[in-house]
């Protein structure tokens, strides 16, 4: 297809994320892509240096991930996973477990990072009623974080500072603690975690658990905090039998933004360590 009549058919027929259908922002359309060079159809290279959406998923035909891609499809596209399993499964729950942890030793996959918290979510609000208590159904989480998709996980994404302020009103009603403020290389205070505890000891009853991004906060612009904070919400929760949801954006392998648990974390309560875009 030439550029023309792509960018024509683009612009009348596609609505791209953050953009607009009144006006639509510009788009570049790319004839191929190798590694971190991408190739525009009019021959300019631009160089990846955000690390796309998705490219520690599917990468950016890296020759070895295509050629992966093309035996996997050749010998298995899809199974279900309800009733059966595979090698793919059992070798990547080698390298989480590899990864994770003491105490976090039990796999759930899900199709994508959205569903995945959405999934924990729920995790959290059975684990709530099996303990005898439905009435712990909310959640707590910090501002400006998360920035998944789905209205269903939008309760845990901020309403005010955040991109969802439309939705603010047609959501149930969360709790939402300040973002820490020390700062990764800062001396640590423990004033950092006074809001948690202040919010446990006045809405404990109603909380099923805590959802942060341990260590960066990627979609506030990479904020860097002291690892200690998560290691004393940990320390709190447990006081008041509540599920801890760790919400992750990626593993440490990914290229864009970089979230993951503290090596030597324990967890102290039960925790949910939620990974996307492995």
């Amino acid at each position: 297809m030439d550029i023309h009549t792509l960018t024509e058919l683009d612009r009348s027929h596609i609505w791209h994320p953050y953009s607009s259908t009144a006006d639509p922002a510009p788009v570049y359309p790319v004839e191929r892509a190798d590694g971190v060079t991408i190739t525009l159809k009019d021959g300019r290279r631009l160089l990846d240096g955000m690390s796309s959406w998705w490219a520690a998923v599917h990468a950016t035909t890296i020759r070895a991930s295509n050629r992966a891609a093309v035996l996997q499809l050749e010998k298995m596209s899809h199974v279900m996973f309800g009733g059966f399993t595979h090698d793919a499964a059992a070798k990547l729950t080698q390298t989480l477990l590899g990864i994770l942890p003491s105490g976090l030793d039990t796999v759930f996959y899900a199709d994508s990072g959205s569903v995945a918290v959405e999934v924990a979510m729920k995790m959290a609000v059975q684990y709530q009623h099996a303990l005898g208590a439905p009435r712990r159904s909310k959640f707590a989480a910090l501002r400006a974080g998360l920035s998944r998709r789905h209205l269903a996980r939008d309760v845990g994404c901020d309403p005010v500072t955040g991109m969802h302020s439309l939705f603010a009103e047609r959501l149930p009603v969360q709790f939402f603690l300040p973002q820490p403020p020390v700062k990764f290389g800062e001396p640590w205070r423990e004033e950092a975690v006074a809001p948690l505890a202040d919010l446990l000891d006045k809405h404990g009853g109603e909380i099923a658990a805590l959802i942060v991004e341990p260590v960066v906060q990627g979609r506030a612009g990479c904020i860097f905090t002291r690892p200690n904070t998560l290691k004393r919400a940990q320390a709190f929760v447990p006081r008041t039998r509540r599920a801890v949801d760790f919400s992750t954006k990626s593993p440490p392998v990914s290229g864009a933004r970089v979230s993951c648990l503290p090596a030597n974390t324990q967890t102290s309560c039960p925790t949910l360590c939620v990974w996307a875009k492995l």
